[in-house]
């Protein structure tokens, strides 16, 4: 017989190439975990002690009662057994453990020879109105019992378990629209997570624990508790192998005191089950953390803990609670924490990010005790706090200096998390070749190690990251990867961030009108969970949407929406690419000095944020107000310098590479513009099929110029079929602009009516559309349109002017023309 292989209902175990598998489906398990279950199986015929298995499964004998139950709770999920049912994993009373599952070794055997563990659990409703407990009864351990009826109690004693486990373009124009929903999830991407259980069996549902803030005496030395002391709780719970809430959305769910009001109502917008809502007080010289339990009947009303320090009772509480869910003994007391001090410096400081107070985040970091500066869990902290304030380029360097330290078998979760921020960090600079790596080898280091928030959190930013590199179908499989994923820990953030991501694909896919709309959803979203800085962010990438389909007005007024909320916090991360898009819609609108106020006061923050992709649009913006107001050389100096470095261009720089080459023309350098073209080029080979239209409108520009039609008219012609196929209105309108003022002015009339008679559907809303209508009728002779067509290019002009010789009554009778 071979002891290496064992079979059990629709699992099979192979000790030699150490994989668990479920009707063929290999399942991911920790080593510990993988042992843990060896070792029982091997030894099925007899009770084994816990000192012979935590010996067996760690080689020591200092591994405390608590991580074994932890490590056995697991073991049990893997095979779809829980502490209530002990259907494959029987607790010994005051001994340990022993494996009662029928078990085939050797050969497989049928599937049908035992039920499995899963088959035999029935699900339990866990809904019901919130208990009474006015009369309840508190035991030893600090559990009050409900004083409702002993049938009750009873029925609830021979329940399976109290809750159900856990389940488990290169970038074109969206280089805005990735930045902002990159600045939409710095919060995200930072935030602490833990190692929750293995995936239950299919037919159990997923629904999330909720802690929502602490409650305690609002003092000095407990500013920090409310947040800080939350997070350590439901990392505590997460731990143990339950799936919770992320903290982010637990505190955007509580704002306003909803937690004390409806604490119902809130696990039931996080899609949980059970709300936790904790107490600490402190008296003579302990403290005291109780649990306050809402939403499962079946459990006490409340779970308390007491010690000398808040994290240990904090602890205690927290891992009674995880031995109620599972059915386990009651721990009565924890062991001593040997990096307490540096578990609380860490909390104290996580709790003023969930605040957003980086000002103070940033003060308990340079008091926090030289010694403890130098552990990695504060240096990471530290570059979570450049990150978020937008320093980007510190930032990057401290996630390269730590990944030089931290070692994927010891501090797996610390460089899996580094990872994902040195990728975003390249996916905010649009360098979505980049970030892929760096977030494929996150999801190798996290898989293992199940851990769903941060798991999650690198799918999407990689699915995101795919569909700006144009390959839709994987990227569609990595966001759709996440969102299973984070639906299954309650992380409403992160399923407004995937479907922001599935929004961008659409852009990507230049599906403009379809995108919208799932944004503008994914905005709401973070309204509702009162998260304003994520909304903003993604109101970034919106009002660049609607500038790319014409819509000025709405571009307009989303992007004054952002503006208005952080142009007096020139610290905010969001602060100059909100400067770059407001003035950008407002020159599209012809409001130029007013536009011109907004660059001239982002322009004396220079400095203050990452140099790289937002500054950029900074400058691109100052450039095309200065060509608007007819300062080609002054734009001149902003654009040769964002261009010098070709290779460091990026993929949505066609509308820079257009507005260098013009302005060179403007001050009669057209030699130094022509001597350009081979640069735009090369650019465009690099790039995509858009940025080729960029460069063959610009040729077609230049072409003429040159006073070489026929070239100019082939290159034109090329464009158009491009921005045909593709199918933007920006990229339409613009090539169908500039071809149909060329043939106006070589009297190729019929042909003119031809090309610009795309630019009909836009005329009413953009000054281009309207000019180029305006000069068409005027040329044709036909005085009505001519009229009609001036008078909205007029209007929407604003305080840009229009052309002398379009004023001239347009000719009785239309011109012959050459067509």
């Amino acid at each position: 017989m071979n002891e290496e292989s064992f079979r059990f209902g629709a699992y099979r175990l192979d000790a030699a190439t150490r994989e668990l598998e479920h009707d063929g489906t290999l399942l991911t398990l920790t080593p510990q975990v993988f042992d843990c279950l060896t070792y029982l199986l091997r030894h099925r015929a007899r009770a084994v002690g816990r000192d012979e298995l935590i010996a067996a499964v760690w080689g020591r004998a200092d591994v405390s009662d608590t991580l074994l139950a932890q490590t056995v709770m697991h073991a049990r999920r893997a095979v779809g057994d829980s502490g209530g049912e002990q259907s494959a994993i029987r607790t010994i009373p005051r001994f340990g453990y022993r494996w009662i599952l029928p078990v085939q070794a050797g050969e497989p055997a049928s599937v049908a020879d035992a039920p499995t563990a899963a088959a035999q659990a029935p699900a339990i409703d866990v809904a019901g109105p919130d208990r009474d407990r006015n009369d309840d009864r508190v035991d030893e351990h600090g559990i009050v019992q409900d004083s409702r009826s002993e049938s009750s109690s009873s029925a609830t004693s021979a329940s399976t378990s109290p809750l159900p486990r856990s389940a488990d373009r290169r970038v074109r124009w969206l280089g805005l629209a990735a930045f902002g929903i990159a600045a939409a999830v710095l919060v995200w991407t930072m935030r602490p997570g833990g190692e929750p259980a293995p995936p239950p069996p299919a037919s159990v549902t997923v629904r999330p624990v909720l802690v929502v803030p602490v409650a305690v005496a609002p003092v000095a030395e407990t500013v920090w508790v409310p947040l800080g002391l939350m997070d350590a709780i439901a990392g505590r719970l997460r731990d143990g192998g339950w799936p919770v809430v992320p903290s982010a959305t637990a505190v955007a769910l509580a704002r306003d005191g909803a937690a004390a009001a409806d604490p119902l109502r809130l696990a039931r917008e996080a899609g949980a089950d059970l709300t936790v809502a904790p107490t600490a007080e402190r008296e003579a010289g302990r403290w005291r953390v109780r649990f306050d339990l809402h939403g499962a009947p079946e459990l006490p009303a409340t779970v308390s803990a007491e010690a000398p320090e808040l994290l240990d009772a904090a602890r205690l509480a927290s891992d009674r609670l995880l031995a109620l869910l599972e059915r386990q003994p009651l721990p009565e007391q924890i062991d001593a924490d040997p990096d307490r001090v540096l578990a609380e410096w860490v909390q104290r400081i996580e709790s003023e990010f969930l605040a957003d107070r980086l000002d103070a985040a940033e003060v308990l970091l340079d008091a926090a005790p030289a010694a403890l500066r130098d552990r990695p869990e504060l240096k990471f902290q530290a570059v979570q706090l450049d990150y978020r304030a937008g320093r980007l380029d510190r930032a990057g360097a401290g996630f390269r200096a730590l990944l030089d330290t931290l070692s994927p078998e010891a501090q797996p979760v610390l460089r899996a998390r580094s990872l994902i921020g040195l990728g975003s960090i390249a996916r905010t600079r649009a360098r979505f070749d980049e970030a892929e790596p760096l977030y494929r080898e996150a999801i190798a280091l996290l898989d293992p190690l199940n851990q769903p928030v941060h798991l999650g959190t690198a799918w999407a930013y990689l699915g995101v990251s795919l569909g700006s590199l144009h390959r839709f179908d994987e990227s569609a499989a990595a966001l759709g990867r996440a969102r299973a994923i984070l639906e299954g820990t309650g992380d409403a953030f992160g399923v407004a961030i995937v479907d922001a991501g599935f929004a961008t694909m659409q852009a990507d896919r230049r599906r403009l009108a379809d995108a919208a709309p799932r944004l503008a959803q994914a905005i709401e979203r973070f309204e509702r969970l009162g998260a304003q800085a994520e909304a903003n962010g993604l109101r970034i990438a919106l009002a660049q949407m609607y500038r790319e389909l014409l819509d000025h007005p709405a571009a307009l007024a989303v992007s004054a929406t952002v503006w208005a909320q952080v142009r007096d916090q020139p610290s905010q991360r969001l602060y100059p690419m909100a400067a770059a898009v407001h003035a950008l819609a407002l020159i599209e609108s012809g409001r130029l000095a007013e536009a011109g106020r907004v660059l001239d006061g982002i322009e004396r923050q220079d400095g203050r944020h990452d140099a790289a992709y937002q500054w950029r649009q900074v400058r691109y913006a100052r450039a095309h107000l200065d060509l608007e107001r007819r300062r080609p050389a002054a734009a001149a100096g902003v654009l040769k310098v964002l261009l010098a470095d070709e290779t460091a261009v990026p993929g949505d720089a066609g509308p820079v590479w257009r507005s260098w080459l013009t302005s060179l023309r403007a001050q009669g350098l057209d030699a130094a513009a022509r001597a350009e073209l081979p640069r735009v080029a090369r650019w465009a080979a690099r790039v995509d099929e858009e940025a080729r239209m960029h460069a063959d409108l610009i040729a077609a520009e230049q072409h003429l110029a040159d006073h070489e039609p026929d070239l100019a008219y082939a290159r034109y012609e090329a464009a158009l079929q491009t921005a045909d196929r593709i199918g933007v209105p920006r990229d339409v309108a613009r090539v169908a602009a500039s071809y149909g003022h060329a043939l106006i002015r070589a009297g190729w009339l019929e042909q003119a009516a031809t090309v610009t008679g795309r630019l009909a559907a836009w005329a009413d809303r953009d000054f281009d559309c309207a000019l180029v209508q305006a000069r068409l009728h005027q040329a044709l002779g036909q005085a009505g349109p001519w009229r009609e067509a001036l008078e909205r290019a007029r209007d929407l002009a604003g305080e840009r002017s229009l052309p002398e010789a379009l004023d001239a009554e347009p000719l009785r009778h239309a011109l012959s023309g050459r067509g």
